[in-house]
C-alpha cells in the first residue's frame, strides 16, 4: 500500500486538485473527460465524483469532495482497503485544495489536454495487449491497423465579461520578499562578476525562510522553504558562503530546520535543457527539481548561475526561450518564485538598463521581473562623500529593470562585507574570509548627503536611457519627484522650487540629447558632479526653506 500511497504521476494530482477546486476547470475538462484517462483507480473516483457534483450543483466541491467520499463509503461503495487509500489521499492534497491561493487554469488545462492526449495512446495499447493474451491475434491485428490518435476538441469559446459584474477583487499575486520573488514567476539577478549576486541571492533566502528583515525587503507569508542549487561552487564552498550569512545575521541552525536546503549541482547531474544530435532536448535535471521541490515542500527556489543551468547556445533567441520555458513550467506547475542570478553583458551598465544580462534577449523577455546589481560609480561615491577612491567597491545598487508584475522602485543600496569562519587549524591559523551583504543607506544627519543623493539619482536617468526634465509641462519624466520621493511632507511646489534653484546655482543644467530607447531627441537634466564635491553645509539650508 505504501507504494500506491506515494502517488508519483504529480500530473494527475494536480488534475484532481483542479477538478476539486475551480468550477470554471471543470467546464473546460468536461468536454475532454474520460475515466480511464486517470490511471490511478483511486484519484479516478475522486474526478467522477467531482463531475457528478458538477453537473448536479455546477460548482466545484471543494471541501464537500471529503463529505461525498464519507457518503459513498457508508453506502458500500469501495471496499475497506481502497476507502482507506482514498480518505489518505485527500488529507494528503487537503493543504493545497483547501487554500486560498489561485489555480492556473489556463496553464493547468493545457497540461490536461497534452496528459489525456498520451494517455488515450496508452490506454489503447492496453486493450491491444489484452487482445493478445486472450489469444485473439486477428482482432488485435485490426486494432493495430485501425489506430487513430485521438483528436481532442479543446477549442474554447471566446468569452466576455462585462466588467460591471466584477464586484469583486481578484486574488492577491502571491509576493513573498517584497516585490522580488513572486510565486508562479521568475526573477533575474543581473550584475557583474564579483558585485554580490549569490551573496545577495543566499541573503534574501534566509530571509524568507527566518521571517526577517535582512536585506530591507518585506517577508510576505511566514517562513518561506527554500531550495538553493549551486551549479558553480562545490558543497564545501556553498557551505561557507551560507554559514558567513547565517552568523552575519545571527541565525541559529535550528531555525532553518526544514527551511532551508542546499545542493551542488554538477555536470553529472544532467542539464535544465541541452542540445542533442542538432536538436533541443529537455534534461534529466527537470524531474530532478520537481521531485526536489515536492519532496521539500518549496515555495522559493534558486538557480545559481543562470549560464549553468543550460547547455544551449545564450546567444540564440529560440533555443533560450525554450530554457526559460521549462523554468516557466516549474514556477506554475509548482508554484514557486525562482530566482535566477544572471551574468552581465560587456560593455557600459547602466543601472536599471533593461539590456542588462549576457545572451539572447529572450531571457530578459521570459523573465517577468529583472533587477540589476551596479558597483558604485566614482561619480556617486563622490557625491556621497566617501574620500577613498577604493571604498566604494564594496557598495552597490539594486534597480528594477523590467517588473511587469509592479511599478519600478527606487534604486536599493547595499555593503558588502566580511566575516570570518570559525575554521582554524594548526596550518591557518585564521579562518576562511567571507563576503556577506547587508542594506546600506547614507548616514542620517547629513543634509548634503540627501542633496548628493538626489542629484546623483537625477544624473543616474530613468532608465531607457531617457533623462529627468525641469520643463513644467513634464510628467513622468518630472525632475521634482526625485526630490518628493527623499524629502516627505513637502508640497510641489518646494519641490519644483528645489530644481530651478539647484538649476540656477549651475549644479544641473538642461540639454537636448537622444534618448537610447526611443531615438528620439529630447530635453533633459544633466548634473554637474564636479561640483558635488564643492557643496558647503549652508548648502543644505536649501532644504529648509522655499527660494
Amino acid at each position: 500500500m505504501a507504494d500506491k500511497l506515494d502517488i508519483q504521476n504529480f500530473k494527475e494530482r494536480r488534475i484532481i486538485i483542479g477538478l476539486v477546486t475551480s468550477a470554471a476547470y471543470l467546464d473546460r475538462v468536461k468536454k475532454l473527460w474520460q475515466p480511464e484517462f486517470i490511471e490511478a483507480p483511486e484519484l479516478r473516483r475522486i474526478g467522477q465524483w467531482c463531475f457528478e457534483h458538477y453537473t448536479k450543483f455546477n460548482t466545484a466541491p471543494l471541501r464537500q469532495i471529503e463529505d461525498i467520499f464519507y457518503e459513498r463509503a457508508r453506502k458500500g461503495e469501495m471496499d475497506k482497503a481502497e476507502a482507506e487509500l482514498i480518505e489518505i489521499i485527500l488529507t494528503r492534497i487537503s493543504d493545497e485544495y483547501e487554500t486560498d491561493l489561485p489555480l492556473n487554469i489556463d496553464y493547468l488545462y493545457e497540461q490536461t489536454v497534452a496528459y489525456f492526449q498520451s494517455r488515450s495512446l496508452a490506454v489503447y495499447w492496453e486493450k491491444v495487449g489484452e487482445k493478445v493474451e486472450q489469444g485473439k491475434w486477428k482482432e488485435a491485428e485490426t486494432m493495430i491497423r485501425s489506430y487513430q490518435p485521438l483528436t481532442l476538441d479543446t477549442k474554447l469559446e471566446v468569452i466576455v465579461y462585462d466588467v460591471s459584474e466584477w464586484t469583486e477583487p481578484p486574488p492577491h499575486r502571491q509576493w513573498l520578499l517584497g516585490t522580488v520573488y513572486c510565486r508562479g514567476f521568475t526573477t533575474g539577478i543581473i550584475g557583474p562578476g564579483g558585485v554580490g549576486k549569490t551573496t545577495l541571492c543566499i541573503a534574501h533566502g534566509l530571509a524568507l525562510a527566518t521571517n526577517r528583515d535582512l536585506t530591507g525587503d518585506v517577508v510576505h507569508h511566514g517562513k518561506a522553504r527554500v531550495l538553493f542549487l549551486s551549479f558553480e561552487d562545490d558543497i564545501a564552498e556553498l557551505k561557507r558562503r551560507v554559514m558567513a550569512a547565517m552568523f552575519a545575521h545571527d541565525i541559529k541552525p535550528e531555525e532553518l530546520k526544514g527551511r532551508f536546503f542546499c545542493s551542488s549541482i554538477g555536470r553529472r547531474h544532467g542539464k535544465l535543457m541541452a542540445m542533442e544530435r542538432g536538436e533541443l532536448s529537455q534534461g534529466e535535471l527537470v524531474d530532478t527539481v520537481h521531485r526536489l521541490i515536492k519532496e521539500h515542500r518549496i515555495t522559493q527556489l534558486f538557480f545559481d548561475p543562470f549560464i549553468r543551468v543550460h547547455d544551449v547556445d545564450e546567444n540564440t533567441n529560440k533555443q533560450m526561450d525554450a530554457v526559460c520555458e521549462v523554468i516557466s513550467e516549474i514556477a506554475q506547475e509548482r508554484n514557486v518564485a525562482i530566482g535566477i542570478p544572471v551574468h552581465d553583458a560587456k560593455g557600459t551598465l547602466e543601472a536599471g538598463g533593461s539590456d542588462r544580462g549576457r545572451g539572447a534577449s529572450a531571457r530578459r523577455d521570459a523573465f517577468r521581473l529583472n533587477y540589476t546589481l551596479t558597483t558604485m560609480t566614482q561619480e556617486e561615491a563622490e557625491a556621497f562623500g566617501f574620500t577613498e577612491p577604493t571604498k566604494r567597491r564594496g557598495y552597490f545598487r539594486m534597480d528594477s529593470s523590467k517588473t511587469n508584475l509592479c511599478p519600478p522602485t527606487n534604486a536599493k543600496w547595499y555593503q558588502l562585507g566580511s566575516v570570518e569562519l570559525e575554521n582554524t587549524t594548526s596550518r591557518y591559523s585564521i579562518g576562511d574570509l567571507i563576503q556577506i551583504v547587508n542594506p546600506w543607506t547614507p548616514e542620517e544627519g547629513g543634509d548634503l548627503n540627501t542633496i548628493a543623493t538626489i542629484l546623483a539619482e537625477i544624473d543616474a536617468g530613468m532608465g531607457e536611457g531617457r533623462r529627468y526634465s525641469s520643463a513644467g509641462s513634464a510628467r513622468a519624466r518630472a525632475a521634482w519627484q526625485v526630490v518628493a520621493n527623499h524629502i516627505p511632507d513637502k508640497d510641489e511646489k518646494f519641490y519644483r522650487g528645489r530644481i530651478k534653484h539647484w538649476v540656477g546655482k549651475g549644479l544641473m543644467y538642461e540639454k537636448d540629447y537622444r534618448a537610447l530607447g526611443t531615438g528620439k531627441e529630447e530635453s533633459g537634466l544633466f548634473v554637474r558632479l564636479d561640483r558635488l564635491k564643492g557643496l558647503k553645509r549652508d548648502d543644505a539650508e536649501d532644504l529648509e526653506e522655499t527660494p
